[in-house]
């Protein structure tokens, strides 16, 4: 039986889809698609999210990371 914590994909701590926090669209918006159309109840829940100090902070250094690049 394969391992659990190897085989299961990353799931946003903001908005809980299946991605990492740096490509989350609801957190990071310029690299969502033109197209990209958001949902109330994912961005509500983003909002709530970021209240989170530890998460606010992680979030602030992967924009200070971009920010360099």
């Amino acid at each position: 039986m394969p391992d659990v914590a190897t085989t299961t994909k990353p799931r946003c701590p903001c908005c809980g889809q299946i991605h990492r926090l740096a490509r989350c669209f609801y957190v990071f918006p310029e690299l969502a698609p033109e197209d990209f159309k958001e949902r109330e109840h994912i961005r509500a829940k983003v909002k709530e999210a970021l209240l989170d100090p530890k998460l606010l902070k992680e979030v602030e250094s992967l924009r200070r990371r971009r920010g360099s690049n």
